[in-house]
C-alpha cells in the first residue's frame, strides 16, 4: 500500500511546474547588481576620459543682457550655464565676475589648456596667461560662435581686475542690485587689460558677461 501511494503521488506530481530556489534568486540579484555597478564604473570612466581628452577650455560672451541684480555669483554662473546648454556646448560653464571677495582667481578651474572662444580663435595659452592683463583675440563671440553685432556697445559686466583674476571692491553688492551705482566693466573688442577692467557703468544698465567653461 505504501509503494502504491508513493506511486500515486508521482503520477500527481507530473508536470508540475518547479521553483527555483532561493538561493538562485539571490544570485541572480547579485549578478544584477555587479552589472549595473559595472555599467556605472564604466559611464563614469567614459566621463573622466572625457574630461582628460579635451584639448582646450572654451569661452564666449552672453548673447543677453541684464543688469546687475544677477542673484549674486551663481546667478550669473546659472546664465552661462543656460547659454552653453541650450547650444548643447556641454561641460560646466562659470561667469567672469567679482563680488568684492570671489572672483576667477577662487572660483575657476585653473587650466592648462589653451582658452578659445567657442567660434575659435586662441585667447590665451593657459589660466596664467589669461590672468596677465592682455588676451590674444577679443571676447567678442557669443555662445553660438557668432561674433556680437557691430553696432553693439561691446559693455561686459565684470567687477575683476585685469591681473590675477582678483575681485573689485564694487560689485553691484554682489551682484544682487540694479541700482544706479558704477561698477568696472570690461570691452569685448578690446585685447588689452580694457578686456576685463575699462570704464565704469551704472548697475541698472543692461550689459553683457563673459562665460568660461570649467
Amino acid at each position: 500500500m505504501k509503494n502504491l501511494a508513493l506511486w500515486v503521488a508521482l503520477l500527481v506530481c507530473v508536470g508540475c511546474p518547479t521553483t527555483p530556489s532561493n538561493d538562485d534568486d539571490v544570485a541572480n540579484d547579485d549578478d544584477a547588481a555587479n552589472d549595473d555597478d559595472s555599467a556605472n564604473d564604466d559611464d563614469a570612466a567614459n566621463d573622466d576620459d572625457s574630461a582628460d581628452q579635451r584639448t582646450e577650455t572654451r569661452v564666449f560672451v552672453s548673447s543677453t543682457k541684464h543688469d546687475g541684480a544677477l542673484g549674486g555669483l551663481v546667478g550669473g554662473d546659472a546664465v552661462c550655464q543656460g547659454l552653453a546648454d541650450a547650444e548643447d556646448l556641454g561641460g560646466t560653464w562659470m561667469a567672469w565676475l567679482g563680488d568684492g571677495t570671489d572672483g576667477p582667481a577662487t572660483r575657476f578651474v585653473v587650466s592648462e589648456r589653451p582658452y578659445v572662444r567657442v567660434g575659435g580663435g586662441v585667447v590665451a595659452e593657459n589660466f596664467a596667461d589669461l590672468i596677465d592683463g592682455t588676451i590674444a583675440v577679443p571676447l567678442n563671440q557669443d555662445e553660438t560662435g557668432s561674433p556680437l553685432p557691430s553696432d553693439d556697445d561691446m559693455i561686459v559686466w565684470t567687477a575683476v581686475f585685469h591681473t590675477g583674476g582678483e575681485p573689485t571692491p564694487v560689485n553691484c553688492s554682489g551682484w544682487t542690485a540694479a541700482e544706479p551705482t558704477l561698477v568696472p566693466t570690461g570691452l569685448a573688442t578690446a585685447t588689452d587689460t580694457g578686456w576685463t577692467v575699462t570704464a565704469p557703468y551704472n548697475c541698472d544698465e543692461l550689459h553683457r558677461f563673459y562665460c568660461f567653461e570649467q
